[in-house]
């Protein structure tokens, strides 16, 4: 479905090397079109995947801790080709990386069988926002408000998406390392983000719950940032009240 096109990635490159992502996202006036779940089914942060709530590889990598985050906040569980979570979770468990996707499906029946609701399938390159066997994210969003999905705004660059709002801040921080960590890898855009063009991660802070604001959103992302020698920025914006959810 997704194509790399090189040429607007290096719009996006050169733009976010003049200008912060806070002050870019205020200068949208449809802003708030982004902010719209159709559904609230569970999918990987990958940026090839649209919509719905986001974990990594569904939520293989918390593994029992999940279902207690995410019981009646959802309404479906999918799984997706190419998933990288599940490759870490096969390496971390000294499992056959070469068939990490099948534990991804057998984790997501799992969940959706703790949760109650459906598995809704595995999808495929074909349905995904990139091109197989490479990431093209440019950021990594780290939503508290709930309700953001950026594949419904083409001003938005590409980038993955993590459901902070439903997720402990130690474990949040985890899954946003791991998204940082393929993006500068050599599946991601890597050499590409140095400090005059980093990498950059996104809080989306909640307008209404103190717990999930910009502010504390910030000094997540920062303290994961910090790590990563320059090559990472956090510029982030708050979520418009009118349409931010948030749980």
């Amino acid at each position: 479905m997704g194509q790399f096109d090189s040429q607007a990635i290096n719009r996006w490159t050169r733009l976010f090397s003049e200008v912060s992502f806070g002050d870019y996202a205020e200068t949208l006036a449809n802003l708030k079109d982004a902010f719209v779940l159709e559904d609230r089914s569970v999918r990987c942060i990958d940026e090839g995947c649209c919509g719905g709530v986001r974990l990594a590889g569904s939520g293989i990598l918390c593994q029992d801790d999940a279902p207690l985050t995410l019981a009646g906040k959802v309404d479906g569980i999918y799984s997706h080709e190419e998933c990288g979570a599940a490759a870490l979770y096969a390496r971390r468990n000294g499992l056959d990386t070469s068939d990490s996707d099948q534990y991804g499906v057998e984790w997501a029946k799992k969940l959706a069988e703790k949760l109650g609701v459906p598995y809704k399938g595995h999808i495929g390159m074909d349905e995904m926002r990139r091109p197989s066997g490479q990431h093209i994210a440019l950021v990594t969003y780290y939503d508290g408000s709930g309700c953001f999905d950026p594949s419904r705004l083409g001003e938005l660059p590409p980038g993955f998406v993590i459901s902070r709002s439903l997720l402990e801040p130690e474990y949040a921080k985890q899954e946003l390392e791991i998204s940082i960590n393929i993006a500068l890898g050599e599946h991601g855009l890597g050499k590409r983000f140095i400090p005059m063009t980093p990498f950059i991660v996104v809080p989306i802070g909640h307008p209404a719950d103190e717990l999930l604001s910009l502010d504390v959103l910030t000094r997540e992302a920062r303290a994961v940032a910090r790590g990563f020698n320059g090559r990472v920025a956090v510029s982030g914006f708050c979520a418009p009240s009118s349409v931010a959810g948030g749980e």
